[in-house]
């Protein structure tokens, strides 16, 4: 029985272990890190929250895309720049269903990351509406400052150029949020 004790024990100071290793390295001691874009790339600022898992982006007319997830909450991701357009929403739930999205026929109809910048694309997500017919589910998406704070917080974007991206329009520059 002692052998089992003792295995028993370094299964749980293995497990132990291998939790407090996740734990910390989803903390970040360092100050924030500085960001270099190479040519021909840029970054997407983007959220999904609500009853959203993930949503995809495509490239218009490309094989490029990017994801961002609930998981992962508000995120910095690099991509090639371009015209997107939203791809894919995946509900948290499987009973949700939402209409297939299909490349748009036209540019005018996608959302334009700059090359050599930050592009903040909103805080996407699924919400319900529930009313005397039922549930209804739809995609909305919101802009806002404190999102785009968080980011410039845990990176030092300062030396790049941030615009916001909607679709059908051209992304508008803006100034980055005064650091804390």
């Amino acid at each position: 029985m002692q052998g089992r004790a003792r295995l028993q024990l370094i299964c749980l100071c293995s497990g132990i272990f291998g939790f407090l290793c996740f734990a910390v390295s989803e903390v970040s001691f360092a100050k924030p890190s500085e960001v270099e874009l190479e040519p021909g790339e840029a970054f997407v600022i983007v959220s999904v929250g609500g009853l959203a898992r993930s949503i995809r982006f495509q490239m218009y007319q490309g094989k490029e895309s990017f994801r961002a997830d609930l998981l992962s909450g508000v995120r910095l991701t690099r991509v090639k720049p371009g015209r997107y357009y939203l791809a894919r929403v995946d509900p948290y739930y499987t009973n949700i269903f939402l209409p297939k999205n299909t490349e748009p026929s036209e540019s005018s109809q996608t959302l334009l990351i700059a090359a050599g910048a930050v592009t903040y694309i909103g805080d996407w997500s699924i919400d319900e509406e529930r009313d005397s017919k039922g549930v209804r589910y739809h995609l909305s998406h919101r802009f806002d400052d404190s999102t785009v704070a968080s980011i410039a917080k845990k990176y030092n974007l300062r030396r790049l150029e941030l615009f916001i991206s909607i679709v059908g329009h051209s992304p508008v520059k803006v100034v980055l949020p005064a650091a804390e």
